[in-house]
């Protein structure tokens, strides 16, 4: 496996060199689990024929590394697995305008209120090396449209989490 075919999980554009020495450069979409194993997507900067490049992350001799997807079912079966994740990414603005991706675990009403159950798509671990796994927001419906909206009742949040557990204990 070729040094420059190395996987930096960081990375927001790579270099990829094919079978023929050429390097080409991409630039990272996305990362899912698919089965058993795990894809990277990515787009290629130059102009090509493809829209898209799915390489799988594997383990070798220098840490991770990227081999490119060409099998057509299995490219098939992934790329299907990504553009059905993809409809369910939500973006969210922090106070400083930077976007946060999100996975929508679940959307779920309790009692009159509706609530979406999300984790982030690039985990990041806290001081003490906790991963932030999920979060529990609020869709509110106004004469101004939808927005999220953090639960800051400490009741209100216990009886939603109460809510996902049940369903989520329910689906297993």
């Amino acid at each position: 496996m070729s040094e420059e075919n190395k996987y930096v999980a960081e990375a927001e554009i790579f270099n990829f060199l094919d079978q023929n020495g050429n390097q080409l450069q991409f630039n990272v979409i996305a990362v899912i689990e698919c089965g058993k194993g795990c894809y990277l997507i990515a787009s290629p900067l130059q102009e090509s024929e493809d829209d898209i490049a799915i390489f799988e992350i594997v383990a070798g001799e220098n840490g991770e590394a990227l081999v490119e997807v060409i099998n057509d079912i299995e490219w098939s079966y992934v790329a299907e697995a990504w553009e059905e994740m993809e409809d369910e990414i939500i973006i969210l603005l922090d106070d400083e305008g930077n976007e946060t991706e999100f996975l929508l675990i679940v959307e779920m009403e309790v009692g009159e209120s509706v609530y979406l159950v999300i984790t982030p798509l690039e985990v990041e671990e806290d001081v003490e090396g906790e991963e932030d796994d999920i979060y529990i927001v609020q869709l509110v419906v106004n004469e101004e449209g939808e927005f999220l909206s953090e639960i800051e009742d400490d009741l209100e949040w216990e009886l939603v989490f109460v809510a996902f557990e049940a369903l989520f204990e329910s689906e297993i």
